[in-house]
């Protein structure tokens, strides 16, 4: 029997079927039944995941996640079920049959990383075993104890554990709402060319990161590049440099620096 290794939440969200696709940067002729095992990692930024993005706190609530906790506790290093490769094709030839939902989780895969469409699945009692890359092969007594397994599977997530799941999401995603107005709204004194930017002295953090987006959307600089700009002199002297081409997340975090700094 194959096997595909997938980082958790993943492999938790595939196995429950409220994943309908594996994203790879590489694709497979292979069609057909495999295992599911759950590598030994949590993929990195899961939980703030579904603290911004409704669509993912709601198939993390689907799947029986409803916490940090609970996304810590997920079985790593076991087979966790069986399931369909169905197809395997790029985030371009998908895009006009993905729902709204799948447009929302996927909408940072590039167009030529491949999606591996995965249906049919069945989770049961975890069977430990460390994975592998890529697709691999299972030993012969481990397929005996998966298929053996396979006919007893695990009940469906209960419909009272999902929607504890997703008010835990939504108390988790107002916290952090708050948690960035606070921040915003902290009141700083500015002075030199950022008081000259701004426009005033006694300001907020929120306040000046409204005038920043107010310049980048004006003529006043051109986009070279999906992920750097050109600045022009104002934003030049706000930097304290000359450097002309920086990525918009240098700007950020040079100013969100400036107006910590003044806060002090």
């Amino acid at each position: 029997m194959r096997v595909l290794s997938v980082q958790q939440p993943w492999a938790q969200l595939l196995i429950t079927g409220n994943k309908a696709f594996e994203i790879r940067t590489w694709k497979t002729d292979f069609r057909g039944r495999i295992a599911l095992h759950a590598s030994s990692a949590l993929a990195p930024g899961a939980y703030q995941l579904a603290v911004d993005e409704p669509a993912y706190a709601d198939a993390y609530a689907r799947s029986g996640i409803g916490s940090l906790s609970d996304l810590r506790q997920l079985q790593k290093s076991a087979i966790v079920g069986t399931i369909e490769i169905a197809d395997v094709q790029t985030r371009h030839d998908l895009a006009d049959s993905l729902t709204g939902d799948e447009r929302e989780m996927f909408e940072t895969v590039d167009d030529d990383t491949f999606m591996w469409r995965m249906l049919k699945p069945i989770a049961f009692d975890p069977v430990a075993i460390k994975g592998k890359l890529n697709l691999w092969t299972l030993p012969d007594d481990v397929a005996a104890e998966v298929s053996r397994r396979e006919r007893s599977a695990i009940a469906p997530i209960r419909a009272d554990v999902i929607s504890r799941a997703r008010r835990a999401w939504q108390a988790a995603a107002a916290e952090e709402d708050r948690k960035l107005e606070q921040i915003l709204g902290a009141p700083v004194i500015v002075s030199g060319p950022l008081r000259d930017f701004v426009g005033k002295t006694n300001t907020t953090r929120g306040a000046v990161l409204e005038r920043l987006n107010a310049h980048l959307e004006s003529n006043a600089l051109a986009s070279d590049a999906e992920d750097a700009i050109r600045v022009d002199a104002v934003l030049r002297k706000l930097l304290g440099g000359k450097k002309v081409r920086v990525t918009r997340g240098e700007l950020v975090g040079a100013l969100a620096k400036y107006t910590e700094d003044a806060g002090r």
